[in-house]
């Protein structure tokens, strides 16, 4: 029982030292903008890998090491495409038969 509670205690401080890695590759995106934008407007010489950088790296690295905490925490985003059917929706759906044959009266 004493391991598990190690466990628990290494996965919950690896899920909060990737969550911070978020959101300093965050931080790292905004600053890129920044940047790009002051670089191209008022110098006329914007930032070459900025697209790439932004896409390539930092966005994935926000999504992958920020989604260990927020599915540990039940705070992502979750849609529910079956649950808005309409009530004659059931009736579109093709007839299954019975797995039971029918009794004889």
């Amino acid at each position: 029982m004493d391991s598990l509670r190690i466990m628990s205690r290494l996965l919950k401080r690896l899920e909060i030292a990737l969550a911070q890695l978020a959101a300093l590759a965050m931080f790292l995106i905004m600053l890129t903008v920044v940047t790009d934008v002051v670089m191209r407007y008022f110098l006329s010489k914007p930032l070459i890998f900025s697209y790439d950088l932004i896409s390539m790296y930092l966005v994935v690295v926000v999504f992958f090491f920020a989604l260990p905490d927020r599915l540990h925490r039940h705070r992502h985003i979750a849609i529910d495409f079956l649950s808005a059917l309409p009530v004659a929706a059931p009736s579109l759906l093709p007839a299954r038969p019975s797995p039971m044959p029918p009794t004889q009266s």
